[in-house]
């Protein structure tokens, strides 16, 4: 998680465009997929719809990063409103080699993000930035795809940008923040 002023700092990096999507979440009333470590997502971009299932894999990780498995569809726009209306279940649409589970899926809630993909280390690939917003809520977070070997250069490079993690909250997954703040209106 960054602070307004690490983004806008970060923002000035050259990068790609930054662009827009939202991600549409789906869960049982009770946040079974939540509590297993499971995401059910549509992201939606440029008008494109992607069905995404992931599941965090324990057999990886290590300090700091987060293994998920991923397991991507593309789907229409017209399934995909159908799926977020509640007029279509979602189960139907999920491949059978997805994890399943036995409660019904609904729609939850949905995050807008405003990414831009940044270079922070000529060594180290794409970071992405984001500006995330759901319900009245605005964060702000970096998200580096790398591998566990390329970590300790990652922090080296945060480190040269004036960001440290000491002391830093750690960051929930945009998912995560949805229900934390989902859970503190009920």
């Amino acid at each position: 998680m960054l602070s307004e002023t690490e983004y806008e700092d970060l923002l000035m990096i050259n990068g790609c465009d930054a662009f827009k999507q939202t991600n549409y979440y789906f869960d049982t009333e009770s946040f079974v997929c939540f509590n297993s470590k499971t995401v059910i997502r549509i992201r939606e971009i440029d008008g494109m719809h992607e069905l995404t299932v992931k599941t965090k894999n324990p057999n990886k990780g290590d300090d700091g990063v987060i293994a998920m498995d991923e397991k991507n569809k593309a789907i229409d726009t017209k399934r995909a409103r159908a799926l977020i209306s509640g007029k279509s279940d979602i189960m139907g649409c999920l491949p059978h080699d997805m994890l399943v589970f036995n409660n019904k899926l609904s729609y939850v809630g949905a995050i807008t993000t405003i990414r831009k993909k940044i270079r922070i280390s000529e060594e180290l690939p794409m970071a992405e930035l984001d500006k995330s917003i759901y319900d009245d809520v605005t964060d702000y977070e970096l998200e580096w795809e790398i591998s566990e070997n390329e970590y300790n250069k990652a922090i080296a490079s945060l480190k040269l940008k004036g960001i440290l993690l000491e002391d830093r909250k750690n960051g929930l997954s945009k998912y995560g923040r949805l229900i934390d703040r989902l859970r503190k209106e009920k």
